[in-house]
């Protein structure tokens, strides 16, 4: 539980960035936390990168194909 508000509170970030640059940043500071994480929190530091990589995909997406 304690996690939870954690990881909605991180999710709300993720969804604000719109500069891919600035996930990717992020993405790498989460990923080098997660190896120093509790075995507990694992499961939400995995999340929230799945989430993070999903929302990477979508601003690519959108940057690349977006312009007119």
């Amino acid at each position: 539980p304690p996690a939870q508000g954690m990881v909605r509170q991180t999710l709300k970030q993720i969804e604000a960035v719109n500069d891919p640059a600035q996930l990717e940043q992020m993405i790498g500071q989460m990923q080098q936390a997660a190896g120093q994480t509790p075995a507990e929190m694992k499961p939400a530091i995995e999340l929230i990168l799945k989430r993070a990589g999903e929302r990477l995909e979508a601003l690519s997406a959108t940057t690349e194909g977006g312009s007119k």
